[in-house]
């Protein structure tokens, strides 16, 4: 079972390579989710499980870096896949409604990182001369 106390040691780019963020991002989404959490525990609303919240946000960061379905996740993390799957909505749900982890609107990114090059091509019929049967049978006696 992979957790977040035995990848927390790894270098920033093998910790990068497995989870498929930086570590500053990692943290960061951390904190916003802590954040959440601690409003959640002081309203009454927050239940401990099995999991930290750590282990939830990485949960939800394999889901989407190996494309592994929700009842593999669960087994490693000794959840079932309807708790996976209620993780992984809550941490989505949390993460984004923060303005740091929006993404750009349609419009922008094709506005900065599209830019079009126009090939035309001329695609018109036209008639190809062709010997006629008279003289293919010409030139078989040649």
């Amino acid at each position: 079972m992979v957790k977040y106390n035995t990848i927390k040691e790894l270098d920033d780019k093998k910790f990068r390579l497995y989870t498929g963020v930086k570590k500053d991002t990692f943290i960061l989404m951390l904190k916003y989710l802590k954040e959440f959490q601690s409003k959640k525990k002081q309203s009454g609303q927050w239940q401990d499980g099995i999991l930290t919240v750590e282990d939830k946000l990485l949960m939800t960061l394999q889901y989407y870096r190996e494309n592994r379905s929700m009842f593999h996740i669960g087994i490693d993390f000794g959840i079932n896949k309807q708790n996976v799957s209620k993780t992984i909505y809550w941490v989505e749900d949390i993460l984004s409604k923060c303005k740091e982890f929006a993404l750009p609107g349609k419009k922008q990114l094709l506005d900065d990182y599209m830019k079009y090059e126009v090939f035309v091509v001329d695609a018109t019929e036209s008639p190809i001369e062709r010997p006629s049967i008279k003289s293919k049978k010409n030139t078989k006696n040649i």
